[in-house]
């Protein structure tokens, strides 16, 4: 084949390539949150945010304590009156509900095992929340640049409902 027209198909290629390796970036690192997640706030400002989050709860050996997710549960936080329920996936009723107060919570930031960290009398709870579905076997690191906006939430809807600061 002639140099001269080579040389143009193969500049034409790469800049299709990269055009296709920017899409797909694009493409996956799009927000997708789910309808009705998030705070809520009461317009008139009486009451408190309320709000609900998808929710994964990182187990407690090894795997979880370095963010894998084996033996994590996954489910639905929802903060209301004062109140944190978590509902396991599947669930018609929460597994358990603790009252905002008697909790202290810290949202941390992208390089964290966990997203959130809440104290409670029964002991820390090391979890991720997000609008957004939780991938559980496999990670999308453009997707979990976006969690840590989610944690700030979410905590400060426990904090304004009478979570104390962790």
């Amino acid at each position: 084949m002639d140099p001269v027209l080579l040389a143009p198909l193969i500049m034409v290629a790469a800049v299709a390539f990269i055009a296709l390796v920017f899409g797909i970036i694009f493409h996956a690192g799009r927000s997708r949150p789910e309808e009705g997640l998030g705070p809520q706030y009461d317009q008139n400002g009486f009451h408190p945010p309320i709000g609900t989050w998808n929710a994964q709860i990182l187990a407690g050996h090894l795997i979880g304590v370095l963010g894998g997710t084996a033996g994590s549960q996954n489910g639905r936080f929802e903060v209301a009156q004062g109140l944190l329920h978590f509902r396991p996936t599947g669930a018609t009723k929460p597994a358990w509900t603790l009252p905002c107060g008697q909790l202290r919570a810290r949202a941390h930031g992208m390089l964290s095992t966990a997203g959130v960290t809440l104290w409670t009398a029964q002991g820390e709870i090391r979890c991720n929340v997000s609008r957004e579905k939780i991938n559980i076997w496999v990670d999308n690191d453009i997707k979990e640049m976006r969690q840590p906006a989610y944690a700030r939430e979410f905590v400060e809807v426990l904090h304004a409902n009478g979570a104390g600061w962790g």
